[in-house]
């Protein structure tokens, strides 16, 4: 069984509904909410996790979703709020599905009063659980009359909480296409499973959910988890399948983060994983998941939807990084006139082995390499390299998997990814610098013992867009303990890049501080030499 943070295709959950409580919570142990057959798929998008936005004074919180073709069926947009004190406020919601915006407001308070006028009751149209005393709000929107095919956004501000800073966004579409049929279970809930409140009377040290009905064991099946609050290690959580640990697979199954297709988390506090589950582990007509809490102290489990989905590869690019280490410099941007590093991350977001297929890279629409790769493993990952150099401007660079279409996958549409990138011109002068930030000590001066010797480490960084020095031409980097010169080295560096270099020396016992001065000899041509010193 393996897993991989992806595709947030975390549920379809029909959604809620209970009776409501008149408590300062709403939660509850997850439970069907919705279980069948489609033939089609389910698309989960989104989530990539908090990033500081949504409060008055903030950027709007801001999600893109790609969905597939075909009919939908049913869909739910899901947000997580950050409100702090037991605060109440408004929770504003905008939607655009390609074409127009739609809006959607609601009040929430953490009594979670029954009335329309304060968010309750739960129906199929909204609704939203309390995570205890801590103001943390789960809301669902019933978006399947405005969600489109392709391209959609949502938006996410917040009024009058103590915080209000949004989690994440996910919107999770049922769509039939007419492929294969496939079965699913969609659970829905929340339950505290951190240490914080001890007066939460949804507060667990584990908590099973269940799945139930006829369900295929010839061939492995496809699990989502989806937590609205997921610490990352060293707090460990742990999952169960029908008595089967996750723990050889993931020590930590909820560290807050995750990947979709649509954006990069910030592994911050929203966490969606897919799971494959090995067809030995199925029962055929019931199986159970268990949340254990571990040593986690905060996680709060919403969502796990389990289903049969037939074994295919999903191909997609998951990131393209321009600002990769090369011959020891990692550049801070780019410069006209030097070969870069171009590294695109592949992902086999599938559950079923891809054979070899074709990587393309692309700039501004026209190929600039082709290469070959012989498959990739279910859930695996692959960096391909590819060598970049242009004069200055603007460029699209766009990478795309299975370029030709080689290999059938689960979704057709998410192959390809585009980055865009600015390449400055090749102009003035070199400006070294250094900051005291930028002298470290391993093991730290204050901890070893007397006369040990102690690596220092100085990132060496080159500010202008000219280079500074060459491999002919190289300046002294110079490390001082009072007045007296300990060790120097020399080094270059292309424009706009930084390096490391480390002096291995015996300091004193006590407090240290050093000196490091970069270029002493002034070889290389600046803008300024001021900040070519730092203690």
């Amino acid at each position: 069984m393996n897993k991989f943070y992806a595709i947030l295709f975390v549920l379809l959950v029909v959604l809620v509904v209970c009776s409501a409580a008149v408590s300062a919570e709403y939660c509850e142990n997850l439970n069907t909410k919705i279980s069948g057959t489609v033939n089609g798929g389910v698309y989960v998008g989104g989530g990539h996790g908090s990033d500081g936005n949504g409060p008055p004074g903030e950027d709007p919180y801001e999600q893109d979703f790609s969905v597939p073709s075909g009919t939908i069926k049913w869909a739910r947009l899901y947000t997580g709020v950050w409100a702090s004190g037991n605060s109440d406020g408004w929770i504003n919601i905008s939607f655009y599905d390609g074409t127009g915006y739609t809006s959607h407001n609601a009040y929430v308070n953490t009594s979670y009063e029954n009335t329309s006028a304060y968010g309750g009751p739960n129906d199929e149209e909204d609704g939203y659980y309390v995570a205890c005393g801590y103001g943390n709000y789960w809301y669902y929107w019933n978006v399947t009359d405005i969600v489109s095919n392709g391209y959609n956004n949502a938006t996410v501000t917040t009024n009058g909480f103590d915080v209000g800073t949004v989690q994440g966004i996910s919107l999770v579409v049922v769509y039939e296409d007419g492929g294969d049929e496939i079965t699913y279970w969609i659970n829905q809930g929340l339950i505290y499973l951190g240490t914080g409140d001890t007066a939460c009377s949804c507060r667990r040290t584990e908590s099973t959910t269940w799945f139930n009905g006829t369900m295929d064991t010839t061939q492995n099946a496809t699990l989502w988890t989806e937590y609205f609050v997921g610490e990352p290690s060293p707090e460990y959580d742990y999952l169960e399948f029908n008595g089967h640990n996750f723990t050889t697979f993931a020590p930590d199954t909820a560290d807050g983060s995750g990947t979709t297709p649509d954006d990069t988390w910030t592994n911050n506090r929203l966490d969606i994983d897919r799971w494959v589950i090995d067809k030995d582990w199925i029962d055929p007509s019931s199986n159970d998941l268990k949340f254990i809490r571990g040593s986690d102290t905060a996680t709060r489990a919403v969502l796990a939807v389990f289903l049969s989905e037939p074994p295919a590869p999903d191909l997609l690019v998951s990131d393209i990084d321009t600002l990769v280490e090369r011959d020891g410099q990692t550049p801070m941007e780019l410069v006209a006139n030097h070969v870069y590093t171009i590294n695109a991350t592949i992902l086999n977001a599938g559950n079923l082995d891809a054979t070899g297929f074709n990587l393309t890279f692309d700039e501004d629409g026209t190929l600039k390499n082709d290469t070959g790769l012989t498959g990739l493993g279910a859930t695996d990952e692959e960096i391909v390299q590819f060598d970049w150099s242009n004069s200055a401007g603007s460029y699209s660079l766009k990478v795309t998997a299975d370029a030709y279409n080689a290999v059938t996958e689960s979704c057709e549409t998410n192959n390809a990814s585009t980055d865009s990138v600015t390449v400055h011109p090749k102009t003035g002068l070199a400006d070294l610098a250094i900051d005291a930030d930028d002298i470290t000590f391993h093991p730290a001066h204050a901890n070893h013992a007397a006369n040990n010797n102690t690596i220092v480490r100085v990132k060496v960084r080159n500010e202008g867009y000219m280079d500074a020095g060459s491999t002919d031409n190289e300046f002294k980097v110079q490390l001082r303990h009072g007045a007296t010169t300990m060790d120097e080295t020399t080094t270059w560096l292309r424009a706009k890049c930084y390096r490391f270099v480390e002096f291995e020396v015996s300091l004193p016992e006590g407090p240290n501080t050093v000196t490091v001065e970069l270029d002493p000899d002034g070889i290389v041509s600046e803008t300024s030499t001021a900040n070519n010193v730092a203690s």
